[in-house]
């Protein structure tokens, strides 16, 4: 069964594991967001996409 799945942090220690585990199995990314940043995105720019996904 393929399942959308969201993963916070996916940069980080844990992610860079995740994901391509999760591709690996035939789940996709509907989209891929950076939401924090050095300079955070104004949340108008990301939540409506983030809420889509989901």
């Amino acid at each position: 069964m393929i399942m959308r799945v969201f993963v916070a942090g996916g940069a980080g220690a844990l992610g860079r594991r995740l994901v391509p585990q999760l591709v690996a199995r035939g789940h996709r990314a509907k989209g891929v967001f950076t939401i924090v940043d050095d300079e955070p995105a104004p949340a108008g720019q990301w939540l409506l996409d983030l809420a889509a996904c989901a």
